[in-house]
């Protein structure tokens, strides 16, 4: 038997699909622009080896008005990376505490303790 113009087999119909996220989500959940979250994600990258590189450069400068010549470029170099590499562990350390804080407002949410505008006043206690 075939079915009536306009209408699919059904053999051929559609699935019903899982709930896949807007792109208008995965943007927010991204800040807004996508460019910006790989951007983002990125810096640590950038701030780590420029940080180094910045770093040895002026331990140069400094050791050749000095005249101590591998002295400050090793010691401000090692600075450097010590420095980028404490400011991404701090910067990651403060995201997962964000997330976690979102998540445990999203859990208190779905129970119904707190409502969905996220704010608590005295009559809502």
């Amino acid at each position: 038997m075939v079915p009536p113009v306009g209408q699919a087999s059904p053999a051929f119909r559609e699935r019903p699909v899982a709930h896949e996220p807007s792109s208008n989500q995965t943007q927010a959940a991204a800040g807004s622009n996508p460019l910006s979250a790989q951007l983002n994600q990125s810096a640590g990258a950038y701030e780590l080896v420029l940080s180094a590189v910045f770093m040895g450069f002026v331990g140069y400068w400094v050791d050749g008005w000095f005249g101590t010549r591998p002295v400050f470029i090793i010691v401000l170099t090692v600075l450097g990376l010590l420095g980028a590499g404490l400011s991404m562990y701090y910067r990651y350390k403060h995201q997962i505490a964000e997330l976690n804080a979102e998540t445990a407002l999203l859990r208190e949410q779905a129970r119904g303790n707190i409502p969905k505008t996220g704010r608590v006043t005295g009559s809502d206690r």
